[in-house]
């Protein structure tokens, strides 16, 4: 349900409806009542104020933990812990590494505990006559669990590593000989290892997998740091003994050592000194610092101070990051009240301090595990709290298990303890945990509105930089919408929030306001709109009429029934009139046509998901007000709708009444005779009167206008293909427009609200972007390939669309990069890229196909057989080496372009989203080891 509220939320934000509908079809399949008055139709209102906007009054969640709801011994466990690790998947789920080597695992919060057969070989254990669970040396985490692989787990044991793939029930031994390690914490892919100890000098070094332990590169030889390497003997505190992966790429590491930290930025191959900001020291050597990872605010190293050589205390510190490059770096020290407290004793470490943990969704939350107990920090270090009165003793170890309520696994001098305190809640005004930071530019350029719906404020910015503020932090601002002259914004204000159970929680009233910027300063928003309805309520923008007076929008209760239709009204922003137009009317842009002239607007009316009952076709007319049904749906179901340029025509898609019903409403394939029985036909908006306009028998859909009018495309079935059609709309003679032809998907959109635009964009006369000059070079940091990309498209690594990804893909794309890829349009001189390698002796290029034809690529869904369908495949030649090139179609019509190239053993698979051209072009760029 979290999923798929996420989901909803997202589509929202992002005005794709017809593609959330989509998405969410494959998580809710459990369609709602439907509603289908076709008269019932609510008065105009008129609604109008000046009123000074004043954001709702919302409460700030404290960010204080209260005491824990219990403190429970758990089942003794037969050692003390050496590392604990939470199941990001189940939060009653943890795996405690015994130091005996021995892993155990629980699925019920610690009450019961089973033995896995990990097969590092266990050693004895004589515990201490005082403190007999203690623990004194700070580890490093041994235990690595997969957020993207629930079953994928790694764990190193008596300097070995080992990995399961069944949530440790098997195991395979992937390295030897670790000394240190890290992992990419979200899929666990990328594996960096510092092997020493009994090898040879030349094996000594810094290993590299991105394939999770398959197969290994060494990325830096001999010994550590580097100004080690002219060393001719084992020098003495060589190597690393801490290692870090930085969560924000694949090539940033942080390496502790007896001398302080060193940082690369190139995966691993080049290292330098980077102790910038840390206190002095004057000791021969530091206290081995500990890594610790974190999205925000950066990592954190624990470390000593030692200013005279003599006494030393511990000290923490986080990464600053600098303003303009990586040379501005620097650690910032935190809370050093807190920490001088904890000194140098008996070479076992600072005395006290046994382990350091930051929370794995809180960014800004640490726990320090110490003889004198636990203690907290909830703002990233700056400041440090004890738990009392938790009163558990010595806290040696400590696993974090995030969920309805947060699990504290406590290793202690009581053994197990197992401490649940409630869910975190965030501390800004407006909690909303999906929200995002939005720019939205004015259609002339001169303008951005900055929409933070995660504390629901708006900002104005200008050219030159200056902020106008708009709406405060707490207004609940969630959508914004710019009139086609950049004159006006228009911006609704939710009356609802999710809290961090993702229940809503009600505010002020929902409400539209205008912002209207006459020369260069931004008016002082007046009120356009407010609704009487009852939260939890939305306010969707849609589009304008094309004399830019009325705009468009939905009003309804939430994101899931508006799945089902929202009600649709109309702002006349000259004089903010608004007028309801329909109870119900689904969220598809292309259900709604304003005439040229912008006198009247048709559109399809009704709710209910499906696109094959419950819909009528209406006009509204802008100069009486009137709303008029012209087509009932006793007569017809109709969908996407068109006026045609020359304001004599209306064009549209419809299914008979008789040829549908209610037993057909929830089938998304062709086999579903409803859909196969859907038409385009012509209405003549005076006198009503419709016709089919040829009488082809078979699936039509999606019409649109040339831009004079004078021919009427649409998408027609034949076979198992689709194509694009021409027709003469005085004749309905059609002609196939050339080189327009896929398969047909498997489901016909979202409950039959089908989307054609990857045909619809091959129209002659359609806008076609130019293509980018490919300026930028970008080469793989282990010269496997390199390529060429336009000056200003992003890198990244790494992309997930519902609960398909790939972690280990390198990126790159024309817009930011995002989890979820952008939707690009065929000719829109833009692409989003996907690069994965990998190693396979044995691979051919047709067993490479059919690889790739059951995973999807980005913005895909996989077809219900459980592989993608693959179209225009042809054998090509890559800088010598042999490849294929060929399309992939998803679940619901979704397009990706993929090119295979087999290098010997290994393997280079890139896929597209986007315009075909441009993928083209770069992979002909493409220059391979």
């Amino acid at each position: 349900m979290q999923l798929l509220m996420r989901l909803l939320l997202t589509c929202l934000l992002a005005f794709s409806v017809v593609a959330c509908n989509q998405q969410a079809a494959i998580l809710l399949d459990t369609p709602q009542t439907r509603t289908a008055a076709p008269d019932a139709r609510a008065p105009a209102t008129s609604q109008t104020s000046n009123l000074t906007p004043k954001p709702p009054k919302i409460s700030t969640p404290s960010a204080t933990v209260p005491p824990p709801t219990r403190v429970a011994p758990a089942q003794t466990l037969p050692a003390p812990v050496a590392s604990f690790a939470a199941d990001p998947n189940n939060s009653h789920a943890m795996y405690a590494l015994l130091v005996t080597n021995a892993l155990y695992r629980t699925l019920d919060s610690g009450q019961t505990w089973q033995k896995l057969p990990l097969p590092a070989p266990e050693e004895s254990f004589e515990p201490p006559a005082i403190r007999p669970n203690s623990v004194f040396i700070i580890p490093q985490q041994d235990i690595q669990l997969s957020a993207l692989a629930p079953r994928y787990l790694v764990v190193r044991a008596h300097w070995t590593l080992f990995r399961s793939a069944n949530r440790g029930e098997t195991w395979q031994t992937i390295q030897d000989h670790v000394a240190a390690w890290t992992t990419d914490e979200n899929a666990g892919q990328w594996i960096y290892a510092w092997r020493e100890g009994e090898v040879p000098r030349e094996q000594t070094g810094l290993y590299r997998s991105s394939d999770g332990g398959d197969t290994w590169e060494q990325v830096y030889a001999g010994f550590f740091p580097p100004f080690l390497k002219s060393e001719t003997s084992f020098p003495n505190h060589e190597g690393m003994t801490s290692l870090l992966l930085d969560r924000n790429g694949v090539n940033a590491l942080y390496a502790g050592t007896d001398f302080g930290i060193y940082r690369s930025l190139n995966g691993g191959k080049t290292w330098q000194e980077f102790n910038t900001g840390l206190p002095p020291n004057d000791r021969a050597y530091r206290w081995t610092p500990l890594l610790v990872g974190g999205d925000l605010p950066a990592p954190f190293a624990l470390t000593e101070t030692s200013p005279d050589g003599l006494d030393s205390h511990a000290v923490l510190t986080r990464l600053q990051h600098g303003a303009v490059s990586p040379d501005q770096d620097a650690w910032h020290v935190l809370d050093q009240e807190m920490f001088v407290k904890f000194r140098r004793s008996n070479q076992l470490g600072f005395n006290g301090i046994h382990t350091f943990v930051r929370d794995p969704v809180v960014n800004t939350r640490l726990y320090l595990g110490t003889a004198q107990g636990l203690f907290i920090s909830d703002d990233a270090g700056e400041t440090w709290r004890a738990s009392e009165p938790w009163n558990v003793g010595a806290v040696y170890r400590i696993g974090v298990a995030p969920g309805d309520e947060t699990r504290l696994y406590l290793w202690t001098d009581h053994g197990l303890v197992v401490s649940v305190i409630p869910a975190i809640v965030s501390p800004t005004p407006y909690p909303n945990p999906y929200g995002q930071l939005q720019e939205i530019a004015s259609p002339d350029g001169k303008w951005t509105a900055v929409l933070d719906t995660r504390v629901g404020s708006l900002e104005l910015k200008n050219r030159a930089g200056k902020v106008f503020p708009i709406f405060p932090p707490g207004s609940i601002a969630s959508d914004v919408n710019w009139s086609p002259d950049s004159r006006r914004l228009f911006v609704a204000r939710n009356n609802y929030w999710l809290d961090p159970q993702l229940q809503p929680q009600s505010g002020a009233s929902l409400q539209i306001w205008q912002v209207q910027i006459p020369v260069d300063t931004p008016t002082t928003p007046t009120l356009s709109f407010e609704s009487s309805g009852e939260p939890p309520e939305l306010a969707i923008f849609d589009g304008w009429s094309p004399n830019q007076r009325y705009l468009l929008f939905w009003v309804g209760p939430d994101a899931s029934g508006g799945t089902d239709g929202l009600g649709l009204w109309v702002l006349d922003v000259q004089n903010n009139k608004v007028t309801r137009l329909a109870e119900s009317a689904l969220m598809n842009p292309k259900y709604q046509s304003w005439a040229p002239d912008s006198s009247a607007l048709a559109f399809t009316a009704g709710g209910y998901r499906s696109a094959q009952v419950s819909k009528w076709l209406t006009i509204f007319n802008t100069t009486t007000n009137q709303v008029a049904t012209v087509v009932t749906m006793t007569e017809q179901i109709p969908g996407i709708v068109t006026w045609s340029p020359r304001g004599n025509l209306i064009a549209y898609a419809a299914v008979r009444a008789e040829d549908t019903g209610d037993e057909w409403a929830d089938w998304m394939s062709f086999e579903n005779k409803a859909i196969l029985a859907r038409r385009v036909y012509l209405l003549d908006p005076k006198t009503g009167k419709h016709w089919r306009l040829n009488t082809v028998d078979a699936f039509q859909d999606a019409p649109t206008w040339s831009d004079d009018g004078s021919v009427l495309y649409y998408v027609q079935r034949k076979g198992d293909d689709m194509l694009l059609m021409a027709a003469n709309p005085a004749n309905g003679q059609a002609q196939i427009v050339p080189g327009t032809r896929m398969p047909a998907p498997h489901a016909v959109g979202y409950y039959g609200q089908s989307n054609w635009d990857s045909l619809l964009a091959h129209i002659p006369t359609a806008p076609r972007a130019p293509l980018p000059a490919l300026t930028e070079i970008y080469r793989e940091p282990n010269g496997r390939y390199s390529l060429r990309y336009p000056n200003g498209w992003r890198l990244g690594q790494g992309w997930q669309y519902l609960i398909y990804g790939c972690a280990m893909c390198r990126i790159v794309s024309a817009d930011e990069i995002t989890t979820s890829p952008p939707n690009y349009a065929p000719f829109s001189g833009k692409a989003y890229l996907a690069i994965e390698t990998f190693y396979d002796a044995n691979a051919n290029l047709d067993a490479l196909q059919r690889d790739a034809l059951a995973e999807a690529g980005p913005g895909q869904i996989l077809d219900r057989g459980g592989v993608l369908t693959a179209f225009d495949s042809r054998d090509v030649m890559i800088d010598g080496k042999p490849a294929r090139r060929f399309e992939t179609l998803g679940e619901f019509g979704e397009i990706n372009h993929v090119l295979i190239v087999w290098n010997d053993a290994r393997v280079l698979i890139l896929r597209g989203q986007g315009d075909g051209r441009v993928f083209d072009a770069v992979a002909h760029t493409l220059q391979l080891e």
